[in-house]
Formats: C-alpha cells, sequence, structure tokens
C-alpha cells in the first residue's frame, strides 16, 4: 500500500525496524495480525516509475522480506495456524525472486540458492513450469541466457503467444 490510513496505536504496537530496508511492508503484516484492513478503491496517490526505483533491487529487497518473515514469524501475536501459508509464501518469494533475477541476467549463483531454498521449503514446485524454466536458465551461461530472454522477450511481444506465457 502506497498511503496507508493507520490508527496510532497499531503503530504504538507494532513499531517499525529501523535496521531493516523496507519494513513498510512489515509493519502492515504485523498490524494485520490483530486489526482488519478496509480497501478503498479510488487512486490517492501517483508513483514514479525510473531505473533507480529500490523497488527494482530484487536481492536486497528479497533479503529484507526473508529478514522480515523471519520477525514476522518470531513475533508473540503471531498466529502459530499461519506457520504453513507464511512457508508456502517464502518459498513463492524465494523462486519469484530468482525467476525475476534470471531474466534481467542477474547472478544465477544467487537465483541456484533461492531456487533451491523454494524447493526445499515446497517440493511441489517443481511442477511449476515457471520453476522447471528458472532451473534451465540457472544452469547455462550468461550470454545464452540473454540470447533465452531476448527469445521470451519476443514471444510475449506476440499476441497469439500472450496466452501461453501468460499461464506460466
Amino acid at each position: 500500500m502506497s498511503s496507508p490510513l493507520i490508527r496510532r496505536e497499531c503503530l504504538d504496537r507494532y513499531r517499525w525496524y529501523d535496521d531493516l530496508f523496507g519494513d513498510g511492508e512489515g509493519v502492515l503484516m504485523r498490524i494485520a495480525m490483530r486489526w482488519k484492513f478496509r480497501f478503498d478503491p479510488n487512486p490517492t496517490v501517483v508513483l514514479r516509475d525510473h531505473g533507480r526505483n529500490m523497488g527494482k533491487a530484487t536481492q536486497i529487497n528479497h533479503d529484507a522480506l526473508m529478514v522480515l518473515l523471519d520477525r514476522l514469524e518470531d513475533h508473540p501475536d503471531f498466529p502459530k495456524d499461519c506457520a504453513g501459508p507464511l512457508k508456502q509464501f517464502r518459498a513463492d518469494a524465494c523462486y519469484m525472486n530468482a525467476w525475476a533475477t534470471l531474466r534481467v541476467c542477474g547472478p544465477a549463483d544467487w537465483a541456484r540458492t533461492q531456487l533451491g531454498r523454494a524447493i526445499s521449503l515446497r517440493p511441489r514446485l517443481l511442477w511449476k513450469p515457471r520453476v522447471v524454466a528458472a532451473i534451465g536458465l540457472a544452469a547455462v551461461p550468461g550470454s545464452i541466457r540473454k540470447l533465452l530472454n531476448r527469445v521470451g522477450d519476443k514471444l510475449t511481444d506476440r499476441p497469439e503467444n500472450r496466452a501461453f506465457v501468460e499461464s506460466f
């Protein structure tokens, strides 16, 4: 959420972690352990997208998310029946960030580590075509990965292929 309106009592109970970049989502996750959210569909902010957006720093954001999830799970208010969904969310985040890293030709070793972590947390991910594709991309040299990514980009630009690609 870009412009949440939050009650003071929520922020008094769940403080921001100053040592953690991107704790905005974390504080909202902690608040959600006790309070309900309401959604207003009306736009209230305009965001700029440029090359220096921190949202594009996949590895930094991923590492911060993993710390945030560890702290969330260790919090005394964390509902123990949410441990399974949190594990699934963690696995999905690992594989999706690995995929994003491979698609921009980032470090394959980091992506392989995250794919291994995702599969160890949730072995059923091996049935997902995108995970299998990510494993393949992580296994090839960077020059071949660039070529495959260019081919994949062209395929997604063709209308007849969009339904196929979106199924991933």
